[in-house]
C-alpha cells in the first residue's frame, strides 16, 4: 500500500513541477505536463483539432485536455509502471542529453512516428518495395530519354543546383503536370498515413547526383525556410532509389536534431525506408565521393543509374483555404523551379528566403 501510494504522489509530483516541455502528440505550447512520463499514448487530442488550435484559447484548452490525460493516466497506471515511470525521468535528468534523446527508426505506431518528428523534428516511414520499383523504373526510363519525350504524356524538368547548399553534380528532375504527379502518389499516401491525412503533396522530384559532393559544397538549410511558414506544416520525404544499398559514411543525409541543439545527427539511407522531416529541420546531404557510388567491377551493372545516387523527393503541406503560410510555401516551390499545384496555383510570391 504504501509503496504504491509514494509511487502514485511522486508521479503527480513530478507531473506538476518538472521544467517546460513540449507535448509532441497535441503540438501546444510548453506546457508543465511532461508526456515522457505520463504516457503520451493518452493524449486525448487528435493531430488535426491540435493542429487547428491556433488562438492562444485553443492552446489553453489544448493543454487543459493535456493535463486532464496525464491525471487520468496517472490513476491507471500499474505499481510497476509507476516505478518505470519513475527511473525513466530519473534517466531523462541524470544521464547526458544524448543518451537519452529520441532516435528515429522506423516505428510500429503512427503515435511514435509523430513522436519523432515532434521531438526531433525527422520520422521514418515505411514505402513497398513494389512502390519503390516503380519509381525506380520511371526513373530509369526519365533518364533514359523514355519518359518526357513524344512517346509518354510524363513529363520532368530538369533544373540544376537549386542554390549554394548544393553542388554543382546534383539535379532535380521535378514532375510537371498532375499526370506526372500522380506517379508519385502511391508513396505519397505511404508517408501521409503516419504524417497525416491533411496534408498533401505538393511537389515531387528525382534527386539524381552525377558525381561527388564536397563538404563545403554541402550545406545545411531549411527545405521551407520562410518565417511565414511555421513548424508542423511542411515537411519533406526522401528515399533513396539507386544504389539500393547506399555507403554507410556517404551520400546519407545529416541533420541537426531539435532535441540536441548543436549536434549533427546521421540518417542512414535503407532500401524501403524514407525519411520524413520536418520543413524548418536543418539538414544537408552528406559529403561524399564519386567513388563511392560507382558500380562495382564485378557487378555486371547495366541499369541507365548505374554510377549514379538517385533519391525520390516528396514536398507535402498542409495548405487550407486561408492558411497565412500558403504564399510563403508557393514562394518556396517557385524558388525551387518547381511547378504549383492547383491547390497553389492562386498563391504569387518571390524567391524563398
Amino acid at each position: 500500500f504504501w509503496l504504491k501510494f509514494l509511487s502514485k504522489l511522486w508521479c503527480s509530483f513530478h507531473v506538476a513541477t518538472l521544467a517546460p516541455t513540449s507535448c509532441s502528440k497535441c503540438m501546444m505550447l510548453p506546457s508543465f505536463v511532461m508526456h515522457l512520463a505520463v504516457l503520451p499514448s493518452r493524449c486525448p487530442l487528435d493531430r488535426s483539432s491540435a493542429y487547428n488550435a491556433v488562438s492562444s484559447a485553443g492552446r489553453v484548452s489544448g493543454m487543459v485536455a493535456c493535463l486532464a490525460s496525464a491525471r487520468s493516466a496517472a490513476h491507471k497506471t500499474s505499481l510497476l509502471g509507476h516505478f518505470g515511470l519513475l527511473f525513466k525521468v530519473l534517466a531523462l535528468k541524470l544521464l547526458p542529453q544524448r543518451l537519452t534523446r529520441r532516435r528515429p527508426r522506423s516505428r510500429s505506431t503512427v503515435l511514435e512516428f509523430r513522436r519523432d518528428v515532434g521531438t526531433v523534428g525527422l520520422g521514418v516511414v515505411q514505402l513497398s518495395e513494389d512502390t519503390l520499383a516503380g519509381l525506380r523504373a520511371i526513373a530509369a526510363g526519365m533518364l533514359s530519354g523514355g519518359v518526357g519525350g513524344s512517346k509518354t504524356s510524363h513529363s520532368f524538368r530538369s533544373t540544376g543546383g537549386l542554390n549554394g547548399a548544393f553542388p554543382s553534380t546534383m539535379s532535380w528532375h521535378w514532375a510537371t503536370d498532375p499526370q506526372s504527379l500522380e506517379l508519385f502518389q502511391p508513396a505519397a499516401h505511404q508517408v501521409m498515413e503516419s504524417l497525416g491525412a491533411d496534408f498533401e503533396l505538393v511537389a515531387a522530384s528525382f534527386v539524381v547526383a552525377d558525381g561527388g559532393c564536397r563538404s563545403e559544397e554541402a550545406k545545411f538549410h531549411l527545405d521551407f525556410g520562410p518565417p511565414s511558414i511555421p513548424q508542423r506544416v511542411a515537411a519533406t520525404a526522401l528515399a533513396p532509389l539507386y544504389p539500393r544499398e547506399f555507403p554507410k559514411k556517404s551520400g546519407n543525409l545529416e541533420y541537426k536534431p531539435w532535441d540536441d541543439k548543436g549536434s549533427v545527427a546521421v540518417h542512414l539511407y535503407r532500401a524501403g525506408e524514407a525519411a520524413v522531416f520536418d520543413g524548418k529541420l536543418s539538414h544537408r546531404t552528406q559529403p561524399f565521393a564519386k567513388e563511392a557510388f560507382e558500380p562495382r567491377s564485378s557487378s555486371g551493372e547495366t541499369s541507365p543509374l548505374g554510377g549514379l545516387r538517385v533519391l525520390v523527393s516528396l514536398s507535402f503541406a498542409r495548405i487550407p483555404e486561408g492558411a497565412p503560410w500558403r504564399q510563403g510555401i508557393a514562394s518556396v516551390l517557385k524558388g525551387y523551379n518547381a511547378p504549383l499545384p492547383q491547390s497553389l496555383s492562386g498563391a504569387s510570391g518571390g524567391a524563398p528566403a
